[in-house]
């Protein structure tokens, strides 16, 4: 047991000189200010149009992304994904596909298909802060059954 001990010592000691010291690379991080996205209840009008959004024409972001890039020599990319290729509940086979992501500054038929492998959202230099808001839509129509469906997004930054 006493060896244990020592042996935390001496690794802790190591680790808070290293970080005080700065020998380690500061890297780029990510913020994410909006963890959770209710879409309003469907209308007779968004079902015939054949979808519902969330977007800054109703004033408002449902997802803005800051993120710090870190030290100059480490680029990064960052990724969404997500973690289920079904809305739950998945009785009701609600693919993830069905809802779909664009940046707030590009138009309507810019939005992409949320799926359950990595796609790039944003990539950088380090040192470069960026902030990104997302609009999301998702698809529907009269034969969707009313259900409260819930799909997680998985962000992830990847230092280069």
């Amino acid at each position: 047991m006493k060896h244990l001990k020592i042996t935390i010592l001496i690794f802790l000691t190591i680790f808070f000189t290293l970080v005080y010291s700065n020998a380690w690379a500061s890297g780029p991080s990510l913020s994410l200010v909006t963890f959770s996205v209710n879409f309003s209840t469907p209308t007779e009008r968004s079902l015939d149009d054949g979808y519902i959004e969330k977007d800054s024409r109703v004033n408002m972001h449902p997802v803005k992304i800051r993120i710090n890039g870190g030290d100059k020599n480490q680029s990064w990319k960052l990724y969404v994904r997500a973690d289920d290729n079904m809305f739950s509940p998945g009785v009701y086979g609600k693919r993830c596909e069905d809802l779909k992501w664009k940046f707030d500054h590009e138009n309507a038929n810019s939005y992409r298909k949320i799926r359950t492998n990595n796609q790039i959202v944003a990539s950088g230099p380090g040192g470069t802060n960026i902030i990104k808001y997302i609009d999301l839509r998702m698809l529907l129509d009269w034969s969707d059954q009313p259900a409260g469906y819930n799909l997680g997004l998985v962000f992830t930054l990847a230092v280069e």
